[in-house]
């Protein structure tokens, strides 16, 4: 995820999760320029559940970016 920050980002991401009972078991964020970049391993029973997480985190307010990758450390 890459947004612009903002204090209640991290609030609005978690009840876009939490809606769906969805568990993420690790969260790595950086802030770069005011940029948010946040990676998040979730669990998701399917791929349509996916979808869905990204494009509900999409519709963030301030959100420039979401997509499925590799985590890297």
């Amino acid at each position: 995820i890459e947004a612009f920050r903002r204090p209640d980002l991290p609030e609005n991401i978690t009840k876009v999760l939490r809606g769906r009972n969805i568990n993420v078991s690790k969260t790595k964020t950086t802030i770069s320029n005011n940029i948010l970049k946040v990676m998040l391993i979730v669990h998701v029973p399917d791929v349509e559940q996916l979808k869905w997480v990204l494009s509900k985190i999409g519709e963030i307010p301030n959100v420039l970016d979401v997509r499925r990758q590799k985590w890297s450390d």
